[in-house]
């Protein structure tokens, strides 16, 4: 089955490629060339480069180009781009048309020219990908568009991720060695919420807070796949952060769904958050996670909302009085089929 993140990293290559195509076709028109040698042309560039980024940068090779800081990641990729354009302008492009050397037109208008055109391109758009990888897909589009410049209601899903005893780790560990123990766990966390679509809303010390629109959430049992795909990840590199870090991290994991309020807040530092009881409730189910001693709990109202995937299997742990609300909160822990219903807190 191929998983939702690999058809959006195929959609997003057509898509970039058509529109690379349109553009170079345009170009060539307006400096007087032949607009079908520059969509073709438009395609080679645009192809590589996003392939580059949605399967090798995004996948489990580009792993380490992605602990690089910013400006090595955006130095590495700046690099790939341009050899891509070059390549794609002087070679590729002439031998798909058969010629020996670049046309007639082509030579007319300069390649200098064209090859100034593309890399004013790929500094905009490599820009505009970190910037995207900074504040995500969905924040990036709603604060250029002025979507929640007023209030707007929603329904969302939410799932936030919390170590367990991080002020022992910190203890433990040391502060410092506490921090990149967390800053690796939460680096391999962001492979399952990108497969499963969902967007990291914000990192708060020892806690990462995903979301998902309420659709998208509960189709096909997307978050809580990605929850547990969380928890299979974790343990499964708990050797590695042993033998780096001196100890392995524990997870509690809380999912819950409903309307919310968005809201763009801020002057000088714009920002989107979100209010109401359905993010409340999630922060109480973070707690009580932790204290009945389930990796991840979920309300019984997202749950009736869903279908739990084959190789998972939900375990009805009561109902409670959570902080601030006004009605008891019916909860059940979800597992994958194997694992203990109560694992040893720690």
């Amino acid at each position: 089955m191929i998983s939702p993140r690999f058809k959006t990293a195929i959609i997003v290559c057509v898509v970039a490629s058509v529109g690379a195509a349109l553009l170079a076709a345009t170009y060539s028109v307006l400096v007087g060339g032949d607009k079908l040698y520059g969509a073709v042309t438009g395609v080679i560039i645009a192809a590589p480069i996003v392939a580059f980024e949605m399967f090798v940068m995004r996948g489990h090779v580009g792993a380490p180009l992605r602990h690089l800081p910013l400006w090595g990641l955006t130095l590495v990729s700046a690099v790939v781009w341009l050899v891509s354009v070059f390549v794609g302008l002087a070679f590729i492009a002439p031998a798909i048309f058969g010629i020996g050397s670049l046309p007639e037109w082509y030579l007319k208008t300069g390649f200098k020219q064209d090859a100034i055109f593309a890399l004013l391109v790929v500094i905009f758009i490599n820009f505009a990908v970190r910037i995207h990888s900074l504040v995500g897909t969905r924040v990036l589009l709603n604060f250029l568009l002025g979507r929640y410049h007023r209030p707007l209601r929603e329904q969302q899903v939410f799932m936030f991720v919390d170590f367990l005893d991080a002020r022992g780790l910190s203890k433990r560990l040391g502060d410092v060695r506490a921090q990149s123990l967390i800053a690796a766990a939460f680096f391999d966390i962001d492979e399952a919420v990108r497969e499963f679509g969902g967007e990291t809303h914000r990192y708060i010390a020892d806690e990462l807070v995903v979301t998902w629109p309420l659709a998208r959430g509960v189709k096909d049992a997307r978050c809580v796949k990605c929850a547990l795909r969380i928890d299979a990840l974790i343990r499964a590199n708990a050797e590695h952060y042993r033998k780096r870090y001196g100890e392995a991290p524990g997870l509690r994991m809380a999912l819950h769904g409903g309307p919310i309020v968005v809201s763009e807040i801020g002057d000088e530092r714009r920002e989107i958050v979100y209010f109401g009881d359905t993010i409340n409730t999630t922060a109480r189910l973070r707690g009580l996670a932790k204290k009945v001693q389930r990796d991840l709990v979920v309300s019984a109202a997202l749950l009736a909302r869903l279908q739990l995937p084959e190789d998972a299997r939900a375990e009805d742990i009561g109902t409670f009085e959570l902080s601030g609300k006004a009605e008891a909160t019916r909860v059940f822990a979800v597992h994958a089929e194997g694992r203990e219903a109560a694992p040893a807190a720690g």
